[in-house]
């Protein structure tokens, strides 16, 4: 399988993995045979491009980027799309910000000064996309919406 160590990031995420014909959560025992390189191990990771679509987590509806926002400023009032690793929010309703995911990292953007700002709280907020099985890394992985049934729902 040759997966590299990103994936020690999400040990504690309830990755599943497909191994040995069984369909098992990624936990400290068997980390090192699916990541061995013989492994046949199929993993399942959502891709960078739901940053900007609706996922649903533990029943609950959310854009990513725009709970990333939340989590860096409490008191957005709305957002769009600007691109599939870019939103543009509302702050205290008069303020602009981009937030972008770029090089396993966040940029924030401050639309009104035209000024790039120090995005703070970058391990915070990669937590949450592990927490929320995003493949950061581009680990070699399969999509769950692409499953019959998706792992994550049974």
């Amino acid at each position: 399988m040759k997966n590299n160590n990103e994936l020690i990031h999400f040990l504690n995420s309830g990755v599943k993995v497909k191994h040995n014909c069984y369909l098992v959560e990624l936990d400290i025992y068997n980390f090192n045979q699916i990541t061995a390189e013989y492994s046949t191990s199929e993993i399942y990771l959502y891709p960078i491009s739901v940053l900007t679509e609706t996922i649903n987590h533990e029943g609950k509806d959310e854009i990513p980027l725009v709970e990333l926002a939340k989590i860096l400023y409490s008191n957005i009032s709305e957002f769009k799309t600007i691109d599939e690793n870019t939103i543009e929010f509302k702050k205290d309703s008069r303020w602009y910000f981009e937030l972008k995911y770029i090089y396993n990292g966040f940029q924030l953007y401050d639309v009104f000064d035209n000024k790039f700002i120090i995005c703070h709280n970058q391990l915070l907020l990669l937590q949450y996309l592990f927490s929320r099985r995003i493949n950061v890394f581009g680990i070699e992985a399969k999509d769950p919406r692409e499953c019959e049934i998706n792992p994550y729902k049974i």
